[in-house]
């Protein structure tokens, strides 16, 4: 027997965690909200080195 909090996906063995929360009434996603502030900060840093880099290529 399998265990629900053990569930992996059996097309690509992601874990449980990895799925949302439906609500059955209206169909979409339980929860979710704002990307991790780790997310944002690491793309706009990103965004950041690359127009630097362009910048200073460019000169």
């Amino acid at each position: 027997m399998i265990r629900p909090d053990m569930y992996a996906c059996p097309q690509c063995l992601a874990p449980k965690k990895r799925f949302a929360q439906y609500d059955v009434n209206t169909g979409k996603a339980i929860g979710g909200g704002l990307p991790p502030i780790g997310v944002i900060i690491g793309l706009v840093a990103g965004v950041g080195a690359v127009g630097a880099l362009l910048v200073y290529g460019l000169q």
